[in-house]
Order: structure tokens, then sequence, then C-alpha cells
């Protein structure tokens, strides 16, 4: 961490807790003269997970001026996640293709089996059918006009047989 002092009387010492304003008093705590030489103060941190305070002991900087500080190490994440690596034997440009393909044929295989159902369904379904083209309809004046044929409920039926 550095600091560095630009005008005026200021130094940096280690506070004892956050906006206290007083100096920590033991050995190891930093302190740094006023208007060091080099106009600039360093310090190096190992700890991986602690707060430091800090302030201006000159005169009254850190109560009336606000002239304090707080330092967060935030410890490294647990867990890294790596992401995997691509596969190098298929490029980019196959995967599309290949998802296209599936997707064609896919549809090709489902179409033809409905259809090939649908046939099965329908010739079932034709044999069953006693419509009008394989009826005969005898009324009472032995042949009834097509427009009728379309209004069954209006015409009366006498007698109906298979056309062999």
């Amino acid at each position: 961490i550095q600091w560095k002092f630009i005008g005026g009387n200021h130094n940096v010492v280690q506070m004892s807790y956050k906006g206290s304003c007083e100096m920590l008093s033991r050995p190891e705590a930093f302190r740094s003269e006023t208007n060091p030489p080099s106009k600039m103060f360093e310090i190096v941190i190992k700890e991986t997970n602690d707060t430091y305070y800090y302030m201006c002991a000159v005169g009254t900087h850190c109560r009336t001026a606000g002239m304090w500080g707080a330092i967060n190490i935030v410890p490294p994440p647990r867990e890294t996640y790596v992401l995997p690596s691509e596969d190098k034997k298929s490029s980019p440009t196959e995967k599309p293709i290949g998802m296209i393909l599936g997707g064609v044929f896919g549809f090709l295989i489902v179409s033809v089996a409905g259809f090939i159902l649908f046939k099965k369904y329908k010739s079932k379904q034709s044999s069953k059918r006693t419509g009008p083209e394989v009826i005969k309809i005898i009324g009472k004046e032995g042949k009834i006009p097509a427009q009728d044929l379309k209004k069954p409920d209006q015409v009366k039926i006498d007698n109906v047989a298979k056309v062999v």
C-alpha cells in the first residue's frame, strides 16, 4: 500500500479501531514521518484476511477533517472454476452442421412413419365405409336425383342394397 503526500503537514499512522483517531500502540504498527523527504510512504501487507485502520496524526486532522481510512484485505475465493477446453478434433463449423442434419433426418423419419400410419388408418376406414359409391338406392320412382342424396333426411328410402 502506498500513500503520496502532495502538500501541507501530513503523516500516516495505524489507528486502534475504526474512527477512534487514536494511534495503535503495538510495536508492529506502521507509522510514517511527518512530510517524509520522499513524499511517499509504503507498507507491505502479508495477511490475507484483516482490516487495517489508518489516520493522519498531525494536529486534529483525523478528528476535525476526517483524515482516516480503512484497508480491507479480502481472502481469495476458496474454489476456482476452470472452463473445459474445446474438443480439438471438431471445429465450431462442424457442430451446427451435425445438428442441422440430425434435425432434418429426424423430421424425415417422423414424417415417413406418420404417412405410413395414416395410409394404414385410411385403408382400414375405407374397408368399413358404406358410402354412396357402394350402395344402390332404389326409390319408388326408380332413380333419385343427385341433389336429393345430399339431404338424406328429406329422402324416403324404401330399399337399400349393396352393389357387389
